[in-house]
């Protein structure tokens, strides 16, 4: 089911004209705002109630299922709104079973009237009751092994809007890698722009990176740790989804194996190399320096002086744009995706080198991974002979 756009809304209040349920939606809609305690989401959650307590009695005097259609169109991402939030399961029961009545109220009538919207109050319906409470959906969310059979069966019960809206309250619920897994799963089953589910990740990466950088200016070493390794998973987890995109996944995966030094990862990278048709990124040139597109990466490696064509401090690498270039994306939403790649990775690991030298620097980096990051722990003061340096 499409969320309604202003238009729309527009539309159903001119039927509406003059109804003690026009009245009723418009303070409805003056409620709906971001919850910022418990008893706005409560007081959310008793107006969307009292609400569908009038759409039912407005339904009774209704010959033509037009009016109602829109009129539960409307209603429906807004009651989702209510019921997927955290706090469903401690608001009073009073409101919970306030809605389950006034929709079965409107499943009777949509029945009865021969309307096919009387398949998505059914499923609202259960959701009211407990809207995680799928057998299915909980194997998804918690990594657990699912059959197709399964996960064809929430799908087929669950409509896109619903999905993503689920996905939405997973990432604002601080559970990113839930959200990831049934991200992946959506895309695999759905026909979803590969904007969309871009823009999706996005906002899990900005979460947890966030997060992380909150826990390493508070000195949490533990707690830094942890959300290190949760954002390393979650980029495999991008990789996995954009296989198709070869530049773009061995991106991930290095910057994965940035946050989370392992074997395992490093395999991912190894064959990476092994199955590699990416071109060189050397160039010639007439000098005895090595000339790389280098984007961002720092200009001196190591004891190598290195010129860059294009560089710019200022930008995100321009090599990792070159392959986020291939998504055919905006250029607002490659622009995030690059920084959300680039920003969390030791900066020396980069595919720009070639394998012999990136796969030296992955092996220090699994030995001396933390000492390579943070080389000084203290500021120490230098004695200059200013006169050497002319």
């Amino acid at each position: 089911m499409d969320v309604v756009n202003e238009e729309f809304e527009s539309e159903l209040f001119q039927h509406l004209k003059n109804t003690h349920l026009l009245f009723s939606l418009k303070i409805l809609k003056g409620s709906i705002f971001p919850a910022n305690s418990f008893e706005d989401y409560e007081d959310q959650a008793e107006k969307t109630a009292l609400v569908w307590g009038v759409i039912a009695d407005f339904f009774d005097n209704q010959t033509s299922t037009e009016v109602p259609e829109k009129i539960f169109k409307y209603m429906y991402p807004l009651t989702i709104n209510i019921i997927f939030h955290k706090s469903w399961g401690k608001i009073k029961n009073f409101y919970k079973d306030h809605i389950y009545i006034s929709l079965e109220k409107c499943l009777f009538y949509f029945i009865k009237n021969g309307s096919d919207t009387h398949k998505v109050v059914k499923h609202l319906i259960n959701l009211v009751s407990n809207p995680w409470d799928d057998q299915s959906l909980i194997k998804i969310i918690n990594n657990l092994e699912i059959s197709k059979e399964e996960t064809h069966e929430l799908f087929y019960k669950e409509n896109l809007f619903l999905l993503v809206t689920r996905i939405r309250f997973l990432i604002e619920s601080r559970c990113e890698e839930s959200a990831l897994l049934l991200t992946n799963q959506v895309i695999k089953y759905f026909e979803i722009s590969l904007k969309n589910w871009i823009v999706l990740y996005i906002r899990v990466f900005n979460i947890i990176i966030n997060e992380t950088e909150k826990f390493k200016l508070k000195k949490d070493e533990k707690n830094f740790k942890i959300h290190e390794l949760k954002l390393s998973q979650c980029f495999l987890l991008l990789a996995d989804s954009l296989q198709d995109f070869p530049e773009i996944t061995r991106e991930c995966v290095l910057t994965a194996f940035s946050l989370n030094p392992t074997e395992k990862c490093y395999e991912k990278l190894k064959n990476f190399n092994k199955n590699s048709t990416f071109p060189s990124k050397v160039s010639s040139s007439k000098s005895q320096r090595k000339v790389k597109d280098l984007g961002a990466i720092p200009p001196v490696t190591g004891g190598d002086m290195v010129r860059s064509l294009n560089y710019n401090p200022f930008t995100a690498s321009s090599y990792i744009l070159d392959s986020a270039e291939l998504l055919k994306l905006p250029n607002d939403i490659t622009s995030d995706l690059i920084s959300t790649i680039s920003y969390p990775r030791y900066k020396l690991l980069s595919w720009i080198n070639d394998w012999p030298k990136l796969s030296s620097d992955c092996e220090k980096y699994m030995m001396h991974g933390t000492e390579m990051r943070c080389p000084v722990k203290d500021l120490l003061f230098l004695s200059l002979d200013y006169d050497r340096l002319y």
